[in-house]
């Protein structure tokens, strides 16, 4: 089954995702946010190097996209072809929320990217 970003991912374990006909296997959600942040960059480098001087692209105390590794973030991871480093450590609902305001950024319909999941755990909680 095909899902998109305007699900709750608690207690889900993704697969693989989709954008652009192009599928990617992950093995949790960190690495489908490293994972979306690689695809994107071959769509569109400059775009992707904007978010750290992006206000909408950060939060308020924290920074998630850094040309640095920054003290603040969490567990930062970079990028395969840019020296740009993304903070991963955040919850599955975060992840989800900061993938979306990545795809806005490129102009790409939210409904464009889709996940497969691996396990659902939610009845069990």
């Amino acid at each position: 089954m095909i899902h998109n970003l305007y699900e709750d991912y608690t207690h889900k374990r993704p697969a693989a995702f989709e954008l652009r006909g192009k599928k990617i296997d992950v093995k949790d959600w960190k690495e489908m946010l490293i994972e979306t942040g690689n695809l994107l960059f071959d769509i569109d480098e400059k775009i992707i190097s904007s978010f750290p001087y992006n206000s909408k692209m950060n939060g308020k105390k924290v920074v998630y996209f850094s040309f640095e590794r920054e003290p603040s973030m969490r567990s930062p991871r970079k990028l395969k072809d840019l020296d740009l480093y993304i903070a991963t450590n955040h919850s599955a609902k975060h992840i989800r929320n900061i993938i979306s305001n990545m795809i806005k950024q490129y102009k790409i319909s939210i409904s464009d990217f889709k996940i497969y999941l691996k396990a659902d755990y939610s009845e069990l909680h």
